[in-house]
């Protein structure tokens, strides 16, 4: 099933043992670029 059939859309963003935590709103704003770069490709 395409993800354009689906209504709801589940994106994890793991930030693993080793890595930098994110501040909140970095955090934001990568994951907004990673949703409206698919809205755009698709």
């Amino acid at each position: 099933m395409s993800l354009k059939d689906q209504s709801t859309l589940r994106v994890v963003l793991y930030e693993g043992s080793d890595a930098q935590a994110l501040e909140a709103a970095d955090r934001f704003t990568a994951m907004t670029a990673l949703l409206e770069s698919d809205r755009r490709d698709g």
